[in-house]
């Protein structure tokens, strides 16, 4: 049995898409887009009709740089026929899952009826009524069936970025790396996945998030797939670099999953528990 990871792509009426991910343990990729009929009809029961399920994709993550994916085109329709229209795009049934060996997470499932959106009128407490926690007790009951679960992200030693500087391949860059006093050396390898971070935005767009390794290049040197916009390179404010590791595989356990609030990325809501504002420059901005 191997682990993919699985996404799930939705559009809403409004126009808003979004992705739902999870882990699964499946046999082949064939196997891990086929989900049991229980799992697809609980979500889709949460699904407003003017939301549509698009595909299904999945990738396979035990083997760093080896390519196993396939994706599925469902196009199944929210099957909610008591529903009055969705609610506002971004809004969210958040949900708390938890892995049988330790370890949780949240799952924000959009596209719900508006109806189903109920908090108290005296303090906003968010209240769950017969549909949402019935069918979200099927549906976490057929994805802990179907081999659903989850990895947690470990700890890994930030390393500080030096410079980054285009390789000679069209497309790529050569990230350069410092090792603190006293830190091991990274055992980097090709084909796997690093994280970066905190980089200048202003020079170094769009160089943050999960990158993949494409070779290791001598003297604390690795290339990712990155556009640099100078010629001269960047050699400040370059950010840090870790390596992606992740716990061990666990499915998930029914008897704590549950939903937790109703919110939204967008709005900052005390009762609702919503992030909010994530960006320290945006939080200063909206002061």
């Amino acid at each position: 049995m191997a682990v993919y990871k699985i996404i799930w792509k939705f559009i809403g009426g409004q126009g808003d898409t979004w992705s739902e991910q999870f882990y699964i343990q499946a046999s082949s990729p064939s196997i891990a887009v086929q989900p049991v009929s229980a799992l697809v009809n609980a979500r889709l029961s949460l699904l407003d009709p003017t939301c549509t399920w698009l595909k299904l994709s999945v990738s396979l993550v035990d083997a760093p740089g080896t390519k196993s994916t396939l994706t599925r085109v469902v196009n199944w329709v929210g099957t909610n026929k008591q529903s009055i229209g969705p609610d506002a795009a971004g809004t969210a049934m958040v949900c708390n899952l938890a892995g049988t060996s330790g370890g949780s997470r949240k799952y924000w499932m959009r596209g719900i009826p508006n109806y189903l959106v109920v908090r108290s009128s005296d303090n906003g407490v968010p209240i769950f009524t017969g549909l949402p926690t019935s069918g979200f007790r099927a549906l976490i009951n057929a994805m802990a069936a179907g081999g659903y679960g989850m990895r947690s992200l470990q700890f890994a030693q930030k390393y500080p970025i030096t410079s980054v500087i285009s390789f000679t391949s069209a497309g790529q860059a050569v990230v350069s790396y410092a090792i603190p006093q006293g830190v091991a050396n990274p055992n980097f390898q090709t084909g796997a996945n690093v994280i970066l971070s905190q980089a200048d935005a202003k020079t170094l767009p769009g160089f943050k998030g999960v990158f993949q390794i494409l070779t290791q290049v001598p003297n604390q040197s690795i290339t990712v797939r990155y556009l640099v916009g100078s010629s001269a390179g960047i050699t400040q404010n370059c950010g840090f670099l870790k390596s992606q590791n992740y716990g061990t595989f666990t499915l998930f356990n029914p008897d704590i999953c549950k939903p937790a609030y109703w919110g939204t990325h967008s709005t900052r809501s005390t009762f609702s528990n919503s992030r909010g504002a994530r960006r320290a420059v945006r939080i200063r901005t909206l002061a």
